[in-house]
């Protein structure tokens, strides 16, 4: 929850439309604002137009180097989207 009482906001990035609509499910019954996209493109777009306070994302290996952009910050505006792993 944030320091004025409303809920955080989620960017769910998973290719399985199964598993996004699962967690998107699940975030929501916990009272999460959620964005779901499908590829990182699609996530970058909505790290763009709205702050997030959280990306969870599971991405193929071919994605690495995108990611690796994200994390140093040329992607998108810095403070817009935080990067790290989740192991």
């Amino acid at each position: 929850m944030e320091e004025d009482g409303t809920m955080a906001t989620i960017l769910v990035i998973e290719e399985e439309p199964q598993l996004l609509r699962l967690w998107r499910e699940v975030f929501e019954d916990a009272g999460y604002s959620v964005y779901a996209a499908r590829d990182l493109a699609e996530g970058l777009t909505h790290c763009q137009q709205h702050p997030m306070d959280l990306v969870m994302a599971e991405l193929p290996a071919a994605e690495e180097e995108d990611l690796a952009m994200l994390h140093a910050g040329k992607l998108p505006k810095a403070g817009q989207c935080g990067v790290g792993p989740v192991r």
